[in-house]
């Protein structure tokens, strides 16, 4: 009460949260009438969407977490990386852009917020490398691409992308990336990129 009505007490802070977890109820409701996302006891409210509702980020999480955890061991080493790839693959699919970014103004989604975007480039690291590993170099450079669309300084994406346009002796393009490369460390940290970077590009 204090957090979301520091200007009511009393009578008048809790009719204000009882109509506004009745709107809450009302709202959610919408997707599944049958449903009791919100229950009551100990003078506490509870929220669980239970198998009602699919949430984007807990998903990616989970995913995450069963690719991660998925076994190494010498005898399943390649049945393993197929299915942390099958993982990742859906685990992507579902980053269309920064989660919580509603909240981005909110102190408490900054690590979160964070913490996805991390999860998100460690699994495309894993599938742009398979799809060099593979050969399927376009593949390799669109993946590449995306983590750049996310994060203008990834280290990770931007050795993947070179690697991929030597190979493919794309050597115009290569030059193109190297200059936008850096830019955008020089933008951001004031600073050259890596030197590893720069023998990738230019040797």
């Amino acid at each position: 009460l204090a957090a979301l009505w520091a200007g009511a007490s009393g009578k008048a802070a809790e009719t204000l949260l009882m109509t506004a977890v009745s709107h809450l109820r009302h709202a959610l409701n919408l997707y599944a009438p049958d449903a009791m996302f919100i229950t009551t006891g100990n003078r506490c409210y509870t929220l669980d969407f239970g198998p009602h509702a699919e949430i984007d980020f807990l998903d990616f999480k989970q995913l995450m977490r069963e690719a991660q955890t998925a076994s190494t061991d010498d005898v399943r080493q390649r049945v393993s990386a197929a299915q942390r790839e099958n993982k990742y693959r859906a685990a992507v699919a579902l980053y269309a852009g920064e989660f919580l970014r509603e909240d981005a103004f909110e102190e408490w989604t900054s690590f979160e917020r964070e913490s996805l975007m991390d999860a998100y480039l460690h699994a495309m690291t894993f599938l742009s490398h398979r799809e060099l590993t593979g050969d399927r170099l376009s593949d390799a450079i669109t993946l590449a691409y995306q983590m750049l669309r996310q994060d203008a300084l990834c280290e990770n994406a931007y050795e993947i992308l070179f690697t991929a346009l030597r190979r493919g002796e794309k050597s115009a393009e290569m030059k193109r990336v190297y200059q936008q490369c850096k830019v955008a460390f020089r933008r951001e940290l004031d600073a050259e990129p890596p030197s590893r970077l720069t023998e990738l590009a230019l040797r």
